[in-house]
């Protein structure tokens, strides 16, 4: 498989020790890891099966149970070496059935930590789970997987690499296609079709393509509305190798760009390459922030604020390409520290600023010497 290819089982074990390691040093007789991102980032089990619970009881001194649906068994033996698959019924109340087999297997009085910040893990399966353990201390480790995946390894940055040259490709595409008068589900397709055809993969979300009057509506996909002269085109698309993400977008004009784009675009590449510059080991996530903030404010608009430049990216499944619930970004009050190989989806956006629109973002490797664009479509100004 792809996956085999590019993360070795040496250190899917390696990640799996550091976890154990973490989970005995804060007391914990198991850990339940409940997110698709993190039991991947562990086992490497990669399948759309997620949408069942699943959950990765961690025991620091014994076996890593992999509870999921029954029905998945197959999938995860081919897939996972480091965890023993344990499947529940579709009959059964999955929490309900996983309390039963952690107090058959001893640990029905044990100090447990969950991750309960995740979209795999509902209320019911929670409820369900603590009440069918009713003798266990718990606490909350939400986070502590999530701790090892911000840095990531040579191996991780090999995919993110491989998945920034899909990204860059689908961007190209997507730009070639653009046309006045065909609609925007055109592009979505082609986007697709050279997706798949050059090795990329199922992604979290997206790919983002509005136009027109569509430009401001966050997180609303391609549509079925026909692009008109004159018209700006927002493009935001992530490829996906193994898992991994790299997204990126631009901004494009209908035959015409409106008078100050140009100039716009100046500002915005400026303060994306004042970013990358700030992006070294030992800053802050607000460092970072500001260094973007002080080109806005230099180029005449202190008025226009962001909520962040910039956020955590690599494993992600659906629904989402940041990686889990929430985001981990840099914003002006961020005081996560930047380590050599995080990579971030950095982001220079000035639209409705009152000089136009431009917006350029790329996913960003974190570097001794500061930041390296991985995505590296042109940043001009396109006019189609």
């Amino acid at each position: 498989m792809m996956r085999a290819n590019l993360i070795p089982q040496s250190e899917f074990d390696a990640r799996m020790n550091k976890v154990k390691q973490a989970l005995a040093q804060g007391g914990m007789d198991v850990g339940i890891v409940t997110s698709a991102e993190n039991i991947f980032y562990l086992t490497g089990l990669d399948h759309q099966g997620y949408f069942g619970p699943h959950a990765l009881a961690v025991r620091p001194d014994g076996e890593t149970l992999l509870f999921a649906r029954a029905h998945e068994q197959t999938t995860v033996n081919r897939q996972v070496e480091n965890s023993r698959f344990v499947g529940y019924p579709d009959t059964a109340s999955p929490g309900a059935f996983i309390a039963e087999h952690l107090k058959s297997v001893g640990l029905g009085d044990a100090t447990i930590g969950i991750q309960g910040e995740s979209l795999g893990f509902p209320p019911a399966f929670d409820t369900a789970v603590r009440a069918g353990l009713p003798e266990v201390q718990w606490s909350d480790i939400s986070g502590l997987v999530e701790r090892f995946r911000l840095v990531k390894s040579n191996s991780e940055v090999f995919a993110i690499r491989k998945a920034a040259a899909v990204s860059d490709a689908c961007m190209e595409t997507a730009l070639s296609v653009a046309k006045v008068g065909i609609n925007e589900q055109v592009i979505a397709a082609e986007v697709h079709k050279r997706m798949f055809e050059i090795g990329g993969e199922y992604v979290g979300f997206g790919p983002f393509i509005r136009s027109g009057e569509r430009l401001p509506y966050e997180h609303e996909v391609w549509s079925d509305r026909v692009i008109g002269e004159g018209e700006q085109l927002l493009l935001e698309m992530a490829g996906c190798v193994g898992r991994y993400h790299a997204p990126m977008g631009r901004l494009a004009f209908a035959r015409k760009a409106p008078p100050g784009t140009h100039a716009l675009a100046e500002i915005c590449i400026a303060a994306q390459d004042r970013v990358l510059e700030a992006m070294r080991p030992g800053a802050t996530g607000a460092d970072v922030y500001n260094a973007w903030q002080y080109v806005i404010d230099e180029a005449g608009m202190a008025h226009y604020r962001r909520h962040h430049c910039g956020y955590v990216v690599g494993i992600a499944f659906p629904p989402t390409w940041t990686g889990g619930i929430g985001v981990v970004s840099m914003h002006p009050e961020s005081d996560l520290v930047l380590e050599c190989n995080m990579v971030f989806h950095q982001l220079s956006w000035l639209l409705g600023c009152g000089r136009g629109d431009y917006f350029v973002s790329d996913t960003v490797l974190v570097g001794e010497g500061g930041g390296e664009r991985l995505t590296k479509a042109s940043r001009d100004v396109v006019v189609f």
